[in-house]
């Protein structure tokens, strides 16, 4: 059983006041590169956010994608622009996640990444500007190389200002909460991949951060998410990743689509392919119909107790 590093049960009874409080029927989009992949995949902050807000109906739609920075996103001939995207999901709120990688590039990359990722933001606010911007994560497990740790803390640092000029919350889960330690670590796979312990403890420093708790972040206690919760919750997102992301886009509405595979076999003039990915939409929304369920289950037993 996967674990969060933090006892949800005790904080989401705690009274907070949230960086950017939540509306029912939200859309919260996460951007960023491959942790926000695998954050969003593992559903566990997806879970807390549930948990916190059981009736709200929130919906969470990743487009972050490996390998993404504020200077690029590159996508396959034809794959909708950010802001469409952002657009098509009806994002209401939305998650960045930058800063880690760009960090290679050293301080003397900050004014480059502080532009660029202000272009990004104004990109983004064109769809909406409910935006929180995470500090770069994890701070203190780069490579060892050009004072790496310092450098990360500056672009954090940086993040944060940018954050401030916008009047945008900024959330650094990480900052001085944790210390990883350099041997032994077994909250990345990788020393920047995070490992299933450090998506679970992520997730839960950015819910502690995210909702305004102050509670101490304890490492030694795990406790475990709802089970069944949090596996409808990533079973949504595999779906959703499989819809979003086709593995042969070409085919689809890319460069490719006039091949045979592409077509009815009967009748080449059908889209084949394309119909038959839009059986993705209602299997979406009977996992988010799930999901809703369990989550009502869920706050009907906490009011019980």
């Amino acid at each position: 059983m996967l674990a969060l590093w933090l006892p949800w049960l005790e904080v989401l009874t705690q009274a907070a006041e949230p960086v950017l409080p939540l509306r029912t029927n939200d859309v919260i989009a996460f951007i960023g590169g491959a942790n926000m992949v695998a954050l969003a995949q593992g559903g566990h902050l997806e879970t807390l956010l549930t948990l916190q807000h059981p009736h709200h109906k929130l919906r969470v739609r990743s487009l972050a994608w490996e390998g993404d920075t504020v200077f690029a996103q590159p996508r396959d001939v034809n794959y909708p622009d950010l802001v469409t995207q952002l657009k098509q999901v009806g994002a209401t709120v939305v998650l960045l996640h930058f800063g880690q990688m760009e960090a290679f590039a050293g301080t003397a990359g900050l004014t480059n990444f502080v532009s660029a990722y202000e272009r990004l933001l104004d990109e983004v606010g064109r769809v909406t500007k409910r935006q929180i911007l995470l500090g770069p994560f994890p701070r203190d497990l780069f490579p060892d190389c050009c004072d790496s740790a310092e450098v990360a803390f500056r672009y954090a640092e940086s993040v944060r200002a940018l954050a401030k000029r916008r009047s945008v919350p900024f959330a650094d889960p990480f900052g001085d909460h944790v210390d990883f330690g350099k041997e032994n670590n077994h909250w990345t796979t990788d020393r920047m991949a995070l490992s299933e312990a450090g998506l679970a403890l992520a997730a839960g420093l950015i819910y502690r951060e995210v909702a305004g708790l102050s509670s101490p972040v304890n490492l030694e206690a795990p406790m475990p998410l709802p089970t069944e919760l949090r596996s409808a919750i990533a079973e949504k997102n595999r779906l959703w990743f499989d819809y979003a992301r086709p593995s042969n886009w070409a085919f689809l509405a890319g460069d490719r689509t006039g091949q045979a595979f592409s077509r009815d076999y009967r009748d080449r003039n059908i889209r084949a392919f394309a119909q038959e990915m839009q059986q993705f939409v209602p299997l979406i929304a009977g996992a988010e119909k799930r999901i809703d369920e369990l989550a009502a289950k869920s706050a009907e037993k906490e009011s019980a107790r």
